[in-house]
């Protein structure tokens, strides 16, 4: 499975919103992690964990490990990423009816925009790295863990954390369509797409 190089940017650019974020917030009079907010090592490893096993691991194994294949086969990417995006926030819905699910403290609106977005993403990261489905876990994983650790040390306001990264996904999923295309979103021939159009 091949990490390519601008697949690893777009995991660093998680970090990058995540350490905006934690830098800006004393400046506009919020919490400071360094005073309110004092995460054993424990946690965050426990935190790291639990990111990964829960929703990643599995969802992307279906997602982009069976059902995007196939789709691509009859789709665009495009029309795949988006029929899949749609499947993915649908799967999401019943959380919001559990008790402190997460999923309760995220603006439905923000996370349609996300997922779906995010389908975008995705695809275009599978498509260029030669199928490759560690590339789709780590970036599901990497975005439930900065998610889920700065919303739960309170850095920032969750409604504006979540928008936030709502928008800068869906301009991530646009540079991708406009830039890949809308077809592949990739510049690779069809020989090396992880999957065979039919004619």
């Amino acid at each position: 499975m091949l990490i390519t190089f601008c697949s690893f940017q777009t995991l660093l650019s998680h970090a990058r919103v995540s350490l905006f974020w934690i830098k800006l917030n004393p400046l506009l009079g919020g919490p400071s992690p360094e005073v309110e907010s004092n995460p054993t090592v424990s946690f965050i490893l426990l935190a790291l964990l639990f990111a990964f096993l829960v929703g990643p691991l599995g969802e992307e194994t279906g997602w982009r490990g069976f059902a995007l294949p196939r789709l691509q086969t009859r789709f665009s990417a495009f029309t795949s990423s988006l029929i899949l995006g749609i499947i993915w926030t649908a799967w999401h819905i019943p959380l919001w009816f559990v008790p402190d699910s997460p999923q309760t403290v995220v603006p439905f609106g923000a996370f349609i925009i996300m997922c779906v977005s995010f389908s975008f993403i995705l695809t275009w990261a599978y498509n260029n790295s030669k199928g490759s489905i560690l590339i789709a876990v780590l970036l599901h994983w990497c975005f439930n863990f900065t998610g889920s650790l700065i919303t739960s040390l309170g850095l920032i306001p969750q409604d504006i954390y979540f928008y936030t990264v709502a928008a800068l996904y869906l301009v991530y999923a646009t540079f991708v369509i406009v830039v890949f295309g809308p077809t592949k979103l990739s510049r690779k021939p069809d020989f090396e797409m992880p999957f065979v159009r039919e004619k």
